[in-house]
């Protein structure tokens, strides 16, 4: 199953606080992870993501802990989200992108360059991913998968009422 990491530890870094404030959210990053379950604490993921301090969209393992990061799994996620990060590897992290989308609001997207929740957003076929900062991408996430599941009974009731013999 495909998961996103929010990162909401407060922590020690100025821009984490920065991102947090500016977006109005209890996030200030994400990655993206494949897993059967989500992370427990002390297990390390195999993660893909765009993070300012590597400076690059970058494949990086992650030990996490529970109390500094929430997972959303993505119910609705397409197989074809792993390969649509993966040709992304090793392309620059796009710090004006995130001013000038996220703090300013102009919603600018430079080719080729990524921050986090844009990339995830970008990977799982989001219209216009350079909107979404990490709070944004939890909210239309957890959304998306109430809908998914909605419609994933909806469904299973009617195979089941179809299924029942006529008296």
């Amino acid at each position: 199953m495909q998961w996103i990491a929010f990162h909401c530890n407060k922590g020690r870094f100025f821009f984490d606080a920065l991102v947090r404030s500016a977006t109005q959210s209890e996030f200030s990053h994400c990655e993206f992870l494949w897993s059967v379950d989500p992370p427990a604490t002390g297990e390390t993921h195999l993660c893909i993501s765009a993070w300012g301090r590597d400076g690059e969209v970058r494949k990086k393992e992650i030990t996490f802990m529970q109390e500094r990061w929430v997972f959303l799994p993505v119910l609705w996620a397409q197989d074809d989200s792993i390969d649509m990060l993966e040709r992304e590897l090793g392309k620059r992290y796009d710090l004006y992108g995130l001013i000038f989308s996220q703090f300013l609001n102009f919603r600018r997207h430079r080719k080729d360059w990524w921050f986090c929740s844009e990339i995830c957003a970008h990977a799982l076929e989001l219209k216009m991913p350079q909107a979404y900062a990490p709070g944004d991408l939890h909210r239309i996430v957890a959304g998306h998968n109430r809908t998914f599941q909605t419609a994933q009974t909806t469904l299973n009731t009617a195979l089941n009422v179809t299924a029942q013999p006529s008296a």
